[in-house]
């Protein structure tokens, strides 16, 4: 963190009390824009999570209004995959007086982020986990918002058995779809993750809701091999997901079955018309074609159906669109001559090496006779 001099330390807030209703019990972390403290809500008497926006940004209107933007953003949002946030406000006497707070609903688990350093995931977790976040998306989209940062660590992972429940959340560079009632971007600036940055936005600056689903894929990328599609300096990684080729699951690691790789390499297309319908027709092909998440199993699952052996889902068309088939174009023809026999070949060759010998016992003599 940055030297805030000029804020009291975090460990002094506790117990202050936040609207006359929220007490802060902890400091908990510390981010770009905030503190983050655990609370409780003496009117219902749960705990929850309260931001803090840092108190130099207090005095600066567009840090302001993009704090708000999370909650005016969500606010009406009751999605079993969405953080809650419940409150915002400015604090109006005591020692946090005129600092501007965010009440969300308190999630316990670890980040996305936080987990994948253990290493990716058997591909029928990560499919789970993905089918959640793509819920959560398609709850989001119907409420004409894009998340515009969604990446592992604005995923929270709430259990640690091989069937997590997850939450989205960090909404606070969202922004509604068909641009903003307030422009809260600078002209030039790309605001987000560059590793998991749409395309279209960092070209264009133009996002709608098929740029989350571009996001998703790094994510879903990510939890099958361990890392993110395109890694380096900024500008490499920003002009990648451009200009370079689309990444493959299955080239980091061979165990992702044919149609999870299929469908992230469609999620990662260049095109956003190329990508899935929706972020709702992802989730039904997540729960068409995954399985039940089994820990010991990180191979592929025995007896998955195929693409083939299922209805195309609605949205998805025919799902051909998900990319290549892995078979290469022409298949490698047979020999052009048949395979000779080893006794014909043995046969051959020693008849050939007395043929040598007998034309050089006759020229032999014949050079005799000369003499």
């Amino acid at each position: 963190m940055s030297d805030r001099s000029t804020q009291a330390p975090p460990s002094r807030h506790k117990g202050t009390l936040l609207a006359e209703r929220y007490r802060i019990s902890r400091h908990v972390g510390d981010g770009r824009m905030g503190e983050v403290y655990v609370g409780r809500d003496l009117e219902t008497n749960v705990r929850v999570a309260l931001k803090l926006l840092h108190q130099p940004l207090c005095s600066d209107e567009q840090q302001v209004r993009r704090f708000r933007r999370e909650f005016e953003l969500t606010r009406d949002l009751n999605h079993p995959n969405v953080v809650g946030v419940l409150a915002f406000g400015q604090q109006e006497d005591g020692p946090l007086k005129g600092r501007h707070y965010l009440v969300l609903e308190f999630l316990e688990g670890r980040g996305l982020d936080a987990v994948l350093a253990d290493g990716p995931l058997p591909p029928d977790t990560a499919s789970h986990i993905a089918r959640q976040v793509a819920d959560a998306l398609s709850a989001v989209h119907a409420h004409g918002v894009v998340h515009r940062d969604l990446k592992p660590g604005n995923i929270q992972v709430l259990s640690r058995d091989a069937a997590p429940a997850i939450k989205v959340m960090d909404f606070g560079l969202g922004r509604l779809q068909g641009g903003d009632s307030e422009n809260l971007t600078d002209v030039g600036i790309r605001l987000g993750t560059v590793e998991y940055m749409a395309p279209e936005y960092i070209a264009d600056h133009q996002l709608d809701a098929k740029s989350d689903l571009y996001s998703l894929g790094c994510v879903l990328f990510f939890m099958l091999t361990g890392r993110p599609p395109y890694r380096g300096r900024s500008m490499k990684v920003m002009q990648d997901h451009v200009t370079a080729p689309v990444r493959r699951p299955t080239e980091a690691n061979p165990d992702v079955p044919e149609w999870l790789d299929s469908l992230v390499f469609a999620l990662l297309a260049k095109d956003p018309a190329a990508r899935p319908e929706s972020a709702s027709a992802v989730s039904k092909t997540l729960a068409d074609l995954g399985s039940t998440p089994m820990p010991a199993d990180r191979g592929r699952a025995k007896n998955r159906p195929t693409m083939s052996s299922l209805p195309p889902s609605e949205g998805l068309g025919s799902m051909s669109h998900l990319g290549p088939t892995r078979e290469p174009v022409y298949k490698d023809p047979g020999p052009a001559v048949p395979a000779t026999p080893v006794l014909v070949t043995v046969v051959l060759v020693g008849a050939a090496v007395m043929g040598m010998a007998m034309l050089g016992f006759v020229l032999g003599a014949v050079a005799l006779a000369m003499l």
